[in-house]
């Protein structure tokens, strides 16, 4: 990079850390990179790279870059290198798309053969280690999620179960006796409603 460049990008980003206030060591502690790297850097004494330039963006945020900043050298090489990996990206997600295809016809080819009664004893012994392995994996997997779960309340009893305990003579607590209590206020409510409804309902005798 020419060297007026490198003057007028360092100035920029001297004015960017002053903006925001930060010393240069305060941006040194920030971002990793050293005090006397910033320094050349902001006396264009320095080509900074491409991750020196993100560390400014992210620690002070944007600022205009000079001109040329970015070779078309090296625009191509940054190019050729997303090019790499979206298709070192496509292959793997490829392979992982074959190996699970060839599983799963293994899988329905090896239930097919244990349908049929075609498994050999070695198959059959290492079938029966993997279902006895996968039950001992649930079980402990429900006994670790059941520990994790806060304890329920306890169910409360019926009406007709605190009556039964109530005849045996043994203590109802406080809430269960005043659940009983206005059951049986209920029911005598109901019991006396329907005696009025009743007596409404029969004719008025004549007064002769």
């Amino acid at each position: 990079m020419p060297i007026d460049d490198l003057t007028a990008l360092g100035q920029k980003m001297r004015e960017a850390r002053k903006r925001k206030s930060l010393t240069q060591q305060e941006l040194s502690d920030l971002s990793h990179v050293s005090v006397k790297q910033i320094a050349k850097i902001e006396k264009g004494q320095m080509n900074p790279s491409f991750l020196i330039f993100d560390i400014y963006l992210n620690f002070i945020g944007a600022f205009e870059v000079p001109e040329y900043i970015v070779t078309p050298a090296e625009v191509e090489e940054q190019r050729r290198q997303h090019e790499e990996q979206a298709a070192k990206e496509a292959r793997s997600k490829e392979l992982a798309k074959a190996r699970y295809e060839k599983r799963k016809a293994e899988k329905r080819e090896f239930t097919a053969r244990k349908k049929a009664g075609l498994l050999t004893p070695e198959e059959l012994e290492a079938e029966e280690n993997r279902l006895a392995h996968n039950r001992e994996w649930q079980k402990e997997w429900r006994e670790k999620r059941k520990a994790s779960e806060p304890e329920k309340p306890p169910k409360q009893k019926s009406i007709k179960e605190l009556m039964a305990v109530e005849k045996t003579g043994a203590d109802l607590t406080p809430e269960e006796t005043e659940r009983l209590a206005a059951y049986r206020r209920k029911k005598a409510d109901q019991q006396r409603a329907r005696r009025e409804g009743k007596k409404s309902d029969q004719p008025k005798r004549k007064v002769s």
